[in-house]
Protein backbone atom coordinates (compact mmCIF):
# COMPACT_ATOMS: atom_id res chain seq x y z
CA UNK A 1 0.00 0.00 0.00
CA UNK A 2 1.05 3.68 -1.24
CA UNK A 3 1.75 5.64 1.60
CA UNK A 4 1.88 9.63 1.25
CA UNK A 5 4.04 11.99 2.00
CA UNK A 6 2.00 13.81 4.37
CA UNK A 7 1.92 10.58 6.14
CA UNK A 8 5.46 10.08 6.30
CA UNK A 9 5.93 13.72 7.43
CA UNK A 10 3.53 12.56 10.24
CA UNK A 11 5.78 9.60 11.06
CA UNK A 12 8.71 11.78 10.95
CA UNK A 13 7.33 14.26 13.11
CA UNK A 14 6.60 12.05 16.05
CA UNK A 15 10.26 11.45 16.35
CA UNK A 16 9.57 7.26 17.38
CA UNK A 17 10.58 6.08 13.98
CA UNK A 18 14.02 3.95 13.15
CA UNK A 19 14.80 4.48 9.58
CA UNK A 20 17.62 3.33 7.05
CA UNK A 21 18.72 -0.61 7.95
CA UNK A 22 19.97 -3.51 6.34
CA UNK A 23 19.29 -7.22 7.65
CA UNK A 24 21.02 -10.40 7.06
CA UNK A 25 19.43 -10.83 3.77
CA UNK A 26 22.25 -8.36 2.45
CA UNK A 27 25.56 -7.25 4.12
CA UNK A 28 23.54 -7.41 7.80
CA UNK A 29 23.50 -9.31 10.65
CA UNK A 30 20.48 -8.57 12.34
CA UNK A 31 17.53 -10.04 10.88
CA UNK A 32 14.13 -8.74 9.94
CA UNK A 33 12.57 -10.00 14.08
CA UNK A 34 15.45 -8.03 15.55
CA UNK A 35 14.72 -5.55 14.41
CA UNK A 36 10.95 -5.05 15.92
CA UNK A 37 12.28 -6.76 19.07
CA UNK A 38 14.60 -3.54 19.57
CA UNK A 39 12.03 -1.24 18.23
CA UNK A 40 9.59 -2.94 21.16
CA UNK A 41 12.05 -2.77 23.75
CA UNK A 42 13.09 1.01 23.14
CA UNK A 43 9.27 2.44 22.39
CA UNK A 44 9.87 2.88 18.86
CA UNK A 45 6.63 3.33 16.73
CA UNK A 46 7.73 2.84 13.12
CA UNK A 47 10.44 1.03 11.14
CA UNK A 48 11.76 1.64 7.95
CA UNK A 49 13.29 -1.39 5.88
CA UNK A 50 15.57 -0.35 3.46
CA UNK A 51 17.24 -3.10 2.31
CA UNK A 52 19.60 -3.05 -0.86
CA UNK A 53 18.50 -3.80 -3.84
CA UNK A 54 19.73 -4.27 -7.60
CA UNK A 55 18.20 -4.70 -11.07
CA UNK A 56 19.56 -8.28 -10.59
CA UNK A 57 18.99 -9.09 -6.84
CA UNK A 58 20.80 -12.43 -5.58
CA UNK A 59 18.07 -12.68 -2.72
CA UNK A 60 14.42 -13.73 -2.16
CA UNK A 61 12.80 -10.21 -1.89
CA UNK A 62 9.72 -11.61 -1.57
CA UNK A 63 10.64 -13.69 1.32
CA UNK A 64 11.88 -10.61 3.05
CA UNK A 65 8.50 -8.55 2.42
CA UNK A 66 7.08 -11.89 3.87
CA UNK A 67 9.56 -11.38 7.20
CA UNK A 68 8.15 -7.67 7.54
CA UNK A 69 4.52 -8.60 7.21
CA UNK A 70 5.02 -11.86 9.89
CA UNK A 71 6.69 -9.58 12.29
CA UNK A 72 4.51 -7.03 11.66
CA UNK A 73 1.37 -9.65 12.97
CA UNK A 74 3.86 -10.36 16.34
CA UNK A 75 4.46 -6.57 16.97
CA UNK A 76 1.17 -4.99 15.86
CA UNK A 77 2.37 -1.64 17.63
CA UNK A 78 4.72 -1.48 15.05
CA UNK A 79 4.06 -0.14 11.80
CA UNK A 80 6.95 -0.81 8.68
CA UNK A 81 7.45 0.51 5.90
CA UNK A 82 9.36 -1.48 3.09
CA UNK A 83 11.78 -0.12 1.25
CA UNK A 84 14.98 -0.57 -0.92
CA UNK A 85 18.19 1.49 -0.81
CA UNK A 86 19.05 1.79 -4.93
CA UNK A 87 22.24 3.07 -6.73
CA UNK A 88 21.96 6.16 -9.04
CA UNK A 89 23.20 4.91 -12.50
CA UNK A 90 24.92 7.53 -15.15
CA UNK A 91 22.19 8.99 -16.65
CA UNK A 92 20.09 9.28 -13.59
CA UNK A 93 18.56 5.80 -13.87
CA UNK A 94 18.27 3.61 -10.91
CA UNK A 95 19.84 0.51 -10.42
CA UNK A 96 16.52 -1.38 -9.50
CA UNK A 97 14.09 -3.84 -11.09
CA UNK A 98 10.41 -2.86 -11.77
CA UNK A 99 9.43 -5.83 -10.06
CA UNK A 100 10.58 -5.17 -7.07
CA UNK A 101 10.03 -0.98 -6.86
CA UNK A 102 6.39 -2.11 -7.82
CA UNK A 103 6.19 -4.12 -3.99
CA UNK A 104 8.02 -1.26 -1.96
CA UNK A 105 6.68 2.06 -0.51
CA UNK A 106 10.36 3.84 -0.03
CA UNK A 107 13.16 3.94 -2.72
CA UNK A 108 16.33 5.05 -0.94
CA UNK A 109 18.73 7.07 -3.30
CA UNK A 110 21.70 6.04 -2.69
CA UNK A 111 25.26 6.88 -4.55
CA UNK A 112 28.34 4.00 -3.58
CA UNK A 113 30.35 4.16 -6.65
CA UNK A 114 30.14 6.52 -9.71
CA UNK A 115 32.23 7.85 -12.65
CA UNK A 116 35.06 9.86 -11.58
CA UNK A 117 32.86 12.99 -13.16
CA UNK A 118 31.58 15.67 -11.33
CA UNK A 119 29.47 17.22 -14.20
CA UNK A 120 28.15 13.31 -15.07
CA UNK A 121 27.53 12.81 -11.32
CA UNK A 122 25.69 16.25 -11.05
CA UNK A 123 23.69 15.96 -14.28
CA UNK A 124 22.55 12.35 -13.29
CA UNK A 125 21.33 13.81 -9.84
CA UNK A 126 19.64 16.04 -11.77
CA UNK A 127 17.62 13.87 -14.10
CA UNK A 128 16.72 11.29 -11.51
CA UNK A 129 15.50 13.66 -8.36
CA UNK A 130 13.22 15.39 -11.61
CA UNK A 131 11.85 12.25 -12.61
CA UNK A 132 8.41 11.83 -12.12
CA UNK A 133 8.90 7.97 -12.84
CA UNK A 134 9.55 7.61 -8.65
CA UNK A 135 6.33 9.86 -7.65
CA UNK A 136 4.34 7.01 -6.44
CA UNK A 137 6.92 6.17 -3.84
CA UNK A 138 8.41 8.23 -0.54
CA UNK A 139 11.86 9.15 -2.27
CA UNK A 140 14.90 9.80 0.23
CA UNK A 141 18.32 10.85 -0.46
CA UNK A 142 20.78 8.77 2.08
CA UNK A 143 24.30 9.81 3.05
CA UNK A 144 24.24 12.78 0.06
CA UNK A 145 27.87 13.49 -0.49
CA UNK A 146 29.24 9.78 0.43
CA UNK A 147 31.04 8.98 -2.67
CA UNK A 148 31.97 12.67 -3.39
CA UNK A 149 33.77 12.40 0.64
CA UNK A 150 35.14 9.30 -0.28
CA UNK A 151 37.09 10.73 -3.37
CA UNK A 152 38.26 13.84 -1.47
CA UNK A 153 35.93 16.15 -3.54
CA UNK A 154 33.00 16.90 -0.77
CA UNK A 155 34.73 20.26 0.34
CA UNK A 156 35.06 21.54 -2.81
CA UNK A 157 31.97 20.95 -4.26
CA UNK A 158 29.58 21.90 -0.82
CA UNK A 159 27.87 24.44 -3.19
CA UNK A 160 26.90 22.27 -6.02
CA UNK A 161 25.97 19.41 -3.51
CA UNK A 162 23.70 22.30 -1.77
CA UNK A 163 21.63 23.05 -5.17
CA UNK A 164 20.98 19.06 -5.57
CA UNK A 165 19.67 18.76 -2.38
CA UNK A 166 17.52 21.69 -2.83
CA UNK A 167 16.29 20.48 -6.15
CA UNK A 168 15.04 17.53 -4.34
CA UNK A 169 13.46 18.68 -1.91
CA UNK A 170 11.76 21.30 -4.26
CA UNK A 171 10.33 18.23 -6.48
CA UNK A 172 9.35 16.22 -3.06
CA UNK A 173 12.58 14.36 -1.79
CA UNK A 174 13.77 13.99 1.22
CA UNK A 175 17.27 14.30 2.33
CA UNK A 176 18.50 11.58 5.16
CA UNK A 177 20.46 13.22 7.96
CA UNK A 178 22.71 9.89 8.44
CA UNK A 179 24.31 10.26 11.92
CA UNK A 180 26.64 7.10 11.53
CA UNK A 181 28.56 9.27 8.80
CA UNK A 182 27.67 12.92 9.71
CA UNK A 183 26.16 13.42 6.00
CA UNK A 184 25.18 15.65 4.19
CA UNK A 185 27.21 18.12 6.22
CA UNK A 186 25.18 20.20 8.79
CA UNK A 187 25.12 23.39 7.13
CA UNK A 188 23.33 21.90 4.24
CA UNK A 189 20.62 20.77 5.49
CA UNK A 190 20.01 24.55 6.53
CA UNK A 191 17.15 26.07 5.40
CA UNK A 192 15.40 22.67 4.77
CA UNK A 193 12.16 22.39 6.61
CA UNK A 194 12.47 19.72 9.15
CA UNK A 195 9.54 17.68 7.96
CA UNK A 196 11.73 17.09 4.91
CA UNK A 197 14.96 15.64 6.86
CA UNK A 198 14.65 11.92 7.80
CA UNK A 199 17.13 11.03 10.63
CA UNK A 200 19.13 7.89 9.46
CA UNK A 201 21.22 5.53 11.26
CA UNK A 202 22.27 3.33 8.19
CA UNK A 203 22.33 -0.26 10.56
CA UNK A 204 23.61 -3.50 9.30
CA UNK A 205 22.79 -4.66 13.23
CA UNK A 206 20.36 -3.98 15.95
CA UNK A 207 23.87 -2.66 18.21
CA UNK A 208 23.94 -0.05 16.02
CA UNK A 209 21.00 1.49 16.62
CA UNK A 210 21.99 3.13 19.79
CA UNK A 211 22.80 6.26 17.72
CA UNK A 212 19.41 7.03 18.38
CA UNK A 213 19.07 7.56 21.80
CA UNK A 214 22.80 9.07 22.16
Amino acid sequence: MAVSSEEFKAILSRRKYIFHVHTGYTDGSSTVGDYFEWAALHGYESIIFTEHARLNISYDFDAFLEDIRAAGRRFPRIRPLAGAEARLLPGGGLDISDDVSSKIQVICIACHSFPGDIRLYERSFEALLTNDKWDSHIRVWVHPGRFLRRLGLLDRNLENIGNLIRLGVNKGVFIENNVKDNLPPHSLLNGIHPDMIAVGCDAHCVDELGVLRA
